[in-house]
């Protein structure tokens, strides 16, 4: 997603530079959590999610977490001449 991000005005969202990071960030994810399923030790055990309370836990703090960074990188495409994406690499 960085050569995304940093070569901002040649390539788009429908370009395979954005897909294939996403692509293999959604599979790699995937294969994370069959593995972590039949995993003896498990890092993150799948039991958690049994709960309804966790699950609107994690998802309210994932839900707060984006917003606070999106709404940081609009502060910074606004308060300079940057666009939305390039202000959001600075932002690193």
């Amino acid at each position: 997603m960085c050569s995304t991000i940093v070569s901002q005005g040649i390539t788009t969202f429908s370009s395979p530079l954005f897909y294939a990071p996403v692509s293999v960030g959604a599979v790699s994810l995937a294969l994370l959590v069959l593995n972590e399923r039949h995993a003896a030790c498990p890092l993150f055990p799948m039991r958690v999610f049994r709960t309804r309370r966790t699950i609107v836990c994690l998802t309210a703090t994932a839900l707060n977490m984006t917003s606070f960074f999106l709404l940081l990188t609009f502060q910074y495409s606004c308060a300079s001449s940057f666009t939305f994406f390039s202000s959001g690499a600075l932002a690193r």
